[in-house]
């Protein structure tokens, strides 16, 4: 029974937002500062003759500084980490810049992202952790992590319901590792994704 509890309550996690709340919202400006966290905690039940038997570890998982906006029909997003997310020895001071990008329009259905944003590779890893039913992404995310990268993309829709991207970057950004061939090559990483979206989400 003691086993079956342990298993119940291994692994608990949810996300609080407190996201876009509206700062400036006019005819040709948008601006919106947003936070979100995410909980962490593993329960387990262990046989323990001089102390209580139940343990429960807590962890911060996620704490995150949003911007959103745009300037005529120029967007921009700027994220910040704070803390635990980042993996510095002894330290819990640091802010990590994780999201810096700003979106261009070239035609009507046609814009160049470009700054520090999510590699356009795997739907998991470009959706944002706060969306997830989860706690951890799938395990496929081991194997298919791209992460953030520094570049830019030219994206957009088509025939109202494809949706479109190809993007180049260094291929040595903040979540990204080295990859000494392309290097050697001297070509950058390029990422191409396509697909149906019938307006189900933004990206």
């Amino acid at each position: 029974m003691k086993r079956i509890l342990s298993l119940s309550f291994a692994l608990l996690g949810f996300s609080l937002n407190v996201y876009s709340m509206e700062i400036i919202n006019t005819k040709d400006r948008q601006l919106d500062i947003g936070a979100q966290a995410q909980l962490f905690g593993v329960a387990q039940n262990v046989k323990d003759p001089v102390d209580y038997d139940m343990r429960l570890y807590l962890f911060l998982k996620q704490a995150r500084l949003n911007m959103l906006g745009r300037f005529d029909d120029y967007a921009y997003h700027f994220q910040l980490a704070f803390g635990g997310e980042e993996e510095v020895k002894d330290k819990n001071v640091s802010v990590g810049l994780l999201d810096f990008s700003v979106d261009v329009p070239i035609s009507n259905s046609l814009r160049l992202k470009a700054g520090q944003f999510n590699v356009p590779f795997g739907r998991e890893r470009i959706t944002a952790s706060k969306y997830l039913l989860f706690a951890e992404r799938s395990i496929q995310n081991l194997a298919f992590r791209m992460g953030r990268d520094v570049g830019a993309a030219l994206h957009g829709y088509f025939d109202n319901h494809v949706a479109a991207t190809v993007g180049v970057f260094t291929g040595g950004g903040r979540d990204i590792p080295l990859r000494f061939i392309p290097q050697k090559l001297g070509s950058p990483l390029v990422a191409v994704r396509a697909g149906i979206n019938k307006n189900m989400d933004k990206d």
